[in-house]
């Protein structure tokens, strides 16, 4: 099944997808790849999403080949990176080649993984600034090499290492950047036939992003590439001459990494997907699942734009309307920016959840995560009452935040000391269901300053005090922000009176600043007791990518656009 979809406006990107599901006893496993659409010099992340009967396998080693449009190799046997719930990923700066990029992918499972990181360098040609220990950690703080005057070589040695008993793989990782259109190779040293082993992925220009450059050795060479004192010896070297300009390295992280059995338990699984390089982006098809089908749609934006992520969910190819559904989203460096946010399902609809945000200033790929949880349903309870303990009333009355239709309550920070907000929403005769599974506080609606953001808290009758753990924060980017907190994370009924009472409140991170007044802008708020309506809930989830840049190619809007299911 595909669906082709045509949509009004400027949507210039949607996440190939294509699946394949292994099956054994009592296990279903389930491997989605992720490519996407890319201009020629762009950067670009590849992901893939491996789960067991919807869970995240987290303890397995990802191998990524990548093929240019002329089925020649370009990245080969490329170790994958590993995030969380599921997750690896693979950086990479597209080429200049226009056309369709296949990529293959294998994963082992169970293995996990021995680190041995760099601890002494020698240079023989170039020079260096910062210190070798910069790339123990991916953190942006990097450890630069540089030509002198056109030539580099500089050598990099290990601790003494171990083959792990069961290793299944060893693979050199390389976090850097450079701008120069020289290859920088990566050599190995064997130390029994006093030779360099060329590794196939190579170093070149990358814009000032940070790639991963992952090299896989083979088996048959780790006896002679270990050393009679333990250690491994490597370069990184160029070669062209770059003269008169003195290129440089930069490096963020270096380790080599052995993959081991984790148990006597080792399955291998593959899956495949696409990576498209144009100058002139198209709509792409999604190929759908079988049983479940939960398919995340993004888009392309520029920074400050409005934008909404949204899926729709299928179970044998009909809606699921009665489903918890919660979205993570990731900065471009892999930090969350979104956590389990709940997204709204759009009432009348078939199956189809959204999630509202405005496109921050940074530039890159946001990767989503979905999981929804099916049967669950919800109760709904709109506020009551509005108590204003610090800022000003400037607009409407707390009956405006009863639908989500474009008229506010508005209140501004008073200033006295510095722009304060403190706001409480009351919610009164909530009722716990028997076999609820958590509490949902959904807003909608706009925080105009950029100088700070707002809190999110709940009373908590039973300590008499505010709970705080809320991952989720109004911005002047978040124009819905949606809070699930479950019953095994913390016990919601305290966050509910006995007479049955909740309240919501809204406070300014810094109280003391006074640069700009922020305005509250409440369209829509409501509190939801999540409960099961069966004795078992599912999990399903799904991913996907958002791309924010202010380059946009603009596709034309076809004159009835439609949504059509090909068969």
């Amino acid at each position: 099944v595909l669906i082709v979809l045509g949509i009004v406006g400027f949507f210039l990107f949607f996440p190939f997808q294509k699946e394949t599901k292994f099956k054994t006893i009592k296990r279903v496993v389930t491997m989605n790849v992720f490519g996407t659409e890319y201009q020629p010099n762009s950067f670009g992340t590849v992901f893939v999403s491996l789960l067991e009967d919807g869970v995240p396998i987290e303890n397995a080693s990802c191998y990524l080949d990548i093929y240019y449009p002329n089925k020649t190799k370009w990245i080969s046997n490329a170790l994958m990176s590993y995030h969380e719930n599921g997750l690896h990923y693979y950086d990479i700066f597209t080429p200049d080649t226009e056309g369709v990029y296949m990529i293959n992918v294998l994963c082992q499972y169970y293995t996990t993984l021995e680190i041995y990181p760099i601890t002494s360098r020698n240079i023989l040609d170039g020079f260096e600034n910062g210190s070798i220990y910069l790339t123990h950690t991916k953190d942006g703080i990097y450890y630069t090499v540089t030509e002198e005057p056109e030539k580099l070589d500089v050598r990099f040695i290990t601790d003494p290492v171990s083959i792990p008993e069961n290793a299944t793989s060893l693979d050199l990782i390389i976090v850097s950047r450079t701008s120069s259109n020289e290859k920088f190779y990566f050599d190995i040293w064997d130390d029994e036939a006093k030779v360099w082993r060329r590794l196939p992925n190579y170093l070149t220009y990358t814009n000032n992003f940070f790639v991963t450059i992952s090299n896989n050795i083979p088996k048959e060479w780790w006896p002679s590439i270990i050393r009679n004192d333990g250690t491994i010896l490597f370069r990184i070297k160029n070669v062209q001459s770059s003269a008169p300009n003195r290129e440089k390295v930069d490096i963020d992280y270096i380790a080599f990494v052995f993959s081991y059995k984790a148990s006597t338990f080792l399955e291998n699984l593959r899956g495949s997907g696409e990576i498209h390089i144009s100058k002139i982006k198209v709509n792409a098809t999604v190929t759908l699942p079988a049983k479940w089908e939960i398919n995340v749609f993004g888009t392309e934006y520029s920074p400050g734009d409005e934008g909404r992520v949204f899926l729709q969910l299928l179970r044998n190819h009909e809606p699921v309307n009665n489903s918890l559904c919660v979205i993570d989203i990731y900065w471009p460096n892999k930090t969350v920016f979104i956590k389990e946010a709940p997204m709204f399902y759009l009432e009348g609809s078939k199956g189809l959840y959204y999630f509202d945000f405005l496109a921050p200033e940074e530039q890159g790929i946001y990767m989503l995560s979905v999981q929804c949880f099916y049967i669950v349903e919800k109760t709904f309870d709109y506020c009551d009452e509005v108590d204003i303990n610090k800022g000003m009333h400037v607009w409407g009355t707390y009956q405006d935040t009863w639908e989500d239709d474009g008229k506010y309550l508005i209140i501004a920070e008073s200033d006295l000391t510095g722009y304060k907000l403190d706001v409480r929403f009351y919610f009164y005769n909530i009722s716990t269901p028997s076999n609820y599974t958590g509490m949902t506080i959904f807003w909608s609606g706009k925080w105009t300053s950029s100088e700070e953001y707002l809190n999110i808290q709940a009373y908590d009758w039973c300590n008499d005090d505010w709970f705080s753990a809320f991952d989720n924060k109004v911005t002047s980017y978040t124009p819905t922000v949606s809070n699930f907190l479950s019953k095994d994370e913390y016990n919601v009924s305290c966050l509910v009176s006995p007479e049955g009472t909740v309240i919501i409140r809204f406070t300014d991170s810094n109280p003391s600043e006074h640069t700009k007044r922020g305005y509250f802008y409440t369209d829509y708020i409501d509190v939801q007791m999540n409960y099961l309506t069966l004795a078992q809930v599912e999990a399903i989830r799904g991913g996907g990518e958002i791309h924010v840049s202010y380059k946009k190619a603009v596709i034309e809007p076809s004159e009835n656009p439609e949504i059509k299911i090909i068969s």
